[in-house]
């Protein structure tokens, strides 16, 4: 029965993952072409030149977010492909299933997590 149950929480943590990676991906896309967009407009005066600055660094701030992201996700994946999911990282211990709900690309159990800080 725990099997069953660890092996379901696993099925929708990596669909779940897959989902979300997908998702980072086409926004990727866009900001691509929105950077493109942005960089191939003609800047006028100084207050075009700071509102572009402004797009800039709000989109590099997305885009390194959305990396950090999809490099959690490609972890989980590949702990799931090893059989490894679902186990902390710190102390070896099974992860509960509620936490990898909420968080499936998580590394640590609870414990850990709050002993970290």
């Amino acid at each position: 029965m725990a099997q069953k149950t660890v092996q379901n929480t696993t099925r929708k943590a990596r669909d779940l993952l897959l989902r979300r990676r997908a998702e980072l991906l086409a926004e990727a896309r866009g900001e691509k072409a929105e950077l493109e967009e942005i960089s191939g407009q003609a800047v006028r005066d100084i207050v075009e030149l700071a509102a572009e600055s402004e797009q800039l660094s709000a989109l590099g701030a997305r885009r390194s977010a959305h990396r950090a992201e999809l490099q959690a996700i490609e972890s989980a994946l590949q702990r799931i492909r090893q059989g490894r999911y679902g186990i902390c990282c710190e102390c070896g211990a099974a992860i509960d299933p509620r936490r990898l709900a909420v968080a499936p690309d998580t590394l640590t159990c609870i414990s850990c997590a709050q002993s970290r800080g």
